[in-house]
């Protein structure tokens, strides 16, 4: 038999009955599934129930600009299937749906911190998502939080040293967001605290999945070592349990302004260990992958545990136009760290034309003044335009 659940994709079946062969059509969805498991005991995957979390609300959430953006994905349309679903003891949940952007929200643990997913496309492959859920922290952890910055120019401080057995915790940024990008990081959020080590792989590492603005993640650092990590944006962190050797910069502002002929990009470093200079990159269209190398500055305090000033001016962008930056600091080894993107827009200059000559509202004497003085400049132009023309004749008579 063949069931048709919704639809998204044609498929053509063949079946070989004795040398005979028959064939049937439909249309198939294709589902983002998974499991949640605890992220500090690992997932296995030879048993992923094994670590498997019930009792978790997944959310699948569906962009439909006709439905004024994300929205709960509308299960029952698709052969009365559920959403949000409970996992149950093999912490499993599947979505069968067709082509779309979708994400997931994972909450309703309690003792678990709430994950977001980034945006999942579901085109022609099946898709999963394993969910690395993540405890909030308990005494004596939650006693001693060093708190990490997720801003636009990095995570601040980019470095940060702490004991065996401290909470990190990570802060979505709010300062500085106007009205209109504070709605749009709450509906598209775009910071996600992502360690270099695959949370799947390993129980060291973790992700704090999509953080909305003022939203936090916790985690806590047990095991001795440096842990690098991604902000979402292309920055790097780095988190040093105990002892580590830390990052060649440590970066304390970076932003870019619009000036009347150019835009200047500045930056500010509070140490330079080990760095050789930065590259500067723009893009016109918000893309990494469309990004060219603008400059090379280098170092102005290569090895130094202190640091400086740096600002560039950027004249070749055409007035009106958007261009975003990124920063990458280069070691003296060659490896980079990437910091940004930030972006901003010359304004298209404006021209002043006069459309009339008046006088202040309301004041007779700014009237009489005005007209006084514009009819002797045309006396006198027309003085000197009688006085030329009896030059001319004179001239001539000569």
């Amino acid at each position: 038999t063949f069931a048709i659940t919704g639809g998204a994709h044609n498929v053509v079946f063949w079946a070989d009955c004795g040398g005979n062969y028959v064939s049937s059509n439909g249309r198939i969805l294709i589902d983002p599934d998974g499991y949640v498991f605890d992220v500090t005991q690992g997932f296995d995957p030879n048993d992923p129930t094994a670590h498997a979390i019930p009792g978790v609300t997944v959310t699948l959430y569906e962009y439909l600009p006709e439905w004024g953006g994300w929205t709960p994905w509308p299960a029952g349309l698709y052969n009365n299937q559920i959403n949000p679903q409970v996992t149950s003891a093999d912490g499993y949940f599947a979505f069968f749906t067709p082509p779309g952007q979708y994400y997931l929200q994972v909450d309703g643990k309690p003792g678990y911190q709430p994950w977001r997913s980034p945006v999942i496309t579901v085109v022609n492959e099946i898709v999963h998502v394993n969910v690395p859920y993540t405890p909030w922290s308990e005494p004596p952890a939650i006693e001693t939080v060093t708190e990490i910055l997720l801003t636009a120019a990095g995570p601040q401080p980019a470095s940060v040293t702490v004991p065996a057995g401290t909470t990190v915790q990570w802060r979505a940024d709010v300062d500085g967001l106007s009205p209109a990008d504070l709605a749009t990081q709450t509906d598209d959020p775009v910071l996600q605290p992502l360690s270099v080590l695959n949370p799947i792989s390993t129980t060291l590492g973790w992700d704090g999945g999509m953080l909305k603005p003022g939203q936090t993640y916790q985690r806590e650092m047990n095991q001795p070592g440096s842990y690098t990590y991604t902000d979402g944006l292309g920055n790097q962190g780095q988190v040093c349990v105990d002892t580590c050797t830390p990052l060649a910069v440590t970066l304390a502002a970076f932003g870019a302004t619009a000036r009347p002929d150019a835009i200047r990009v500045s930056w500010e470093t509070v140490s330079e260990i080990d760095n050789a200079g930065f590259n500067l990159y723009r893009s016109l269209d918000g893309v990494w992958g469309s990004a060219t190398l603008l400059a090379y500055v280098p170092s102005q305090a290569p090895g130094s545990a202190q640091g400086f000033t740096y600002q560039y001016d950027d004249a070749d962008v055409t007035p009106g136009q958007t261009a975003w930056y990124w920063l990458e600091d280069v070691d003296v080894g060659g490896h980079t760290t990437r910091h940004g993107p930030v972006s901003a827009t010359i304004q298209t200059p404006t021209a002043v034309t006069l459309a009339s000559f008046d006088a202040a509202a309301g004041n007779p004497l700014n009237g009489l003044l005005a007209w006084t003085v514009l009819l002797l400049l045309l006396f006198a132009s027309r003085l000197f335009t009688s006085w030329r023309r009896k030059s001319r004749l004179a001239g001539r008579e000569d």
